[in-house]
């Protein structure tokens, strides 16, 4: 599974080739990597976007604090037709004071 986190400081973070032959990058394309951003916080809704590999299916899952211990799902998205950028929302990011996301592929159970 190839995952990428994204988080209050990003820190840059790096992929083995295997994880970038899974996410569907190219290890040596620097504009092909799997890389989730914060597109916009409003009103206690989180935007977030990705740009999705056709026929790779993703998962956007979260934690709140490091000692929750378990990640929880935002959302799947399915595979796509064709490679595109992907915007999904959180609704529900203002209810914690903050929150750590990461974008994983293929979809997490």
């Amino acid at each position: 599974m190839a995952s990428t986190r994204t988080t209050p400081v990003t820190p840059a973070w790096t992929s083995t080739n295997l994880e970038e032959y899974l996410a569907g990058t190219h290890p040596k394309n620097s504009s092909s990597n799997l890389k989730l951003t914060v597109v916009s916080m409003s009103g206690g809704t989180v935007t977030l976007r990705f740009t999705a590999v056709a026929g790779r299916t993703y998962s956007i899952i979260y934690f709140d604090s490091p000692d929750d211990g378990f990640w929880f799902k935002v959302r799947d998205v399915a595979a796509q037709g064709f490679t595109q950028d992907v915007t999904v929302t959180d609704p529900a990011a203002g209810s914690s004071g903050q929150r750590f996301y990461q974008l994983v592929t293929p979809q997490a159970p």
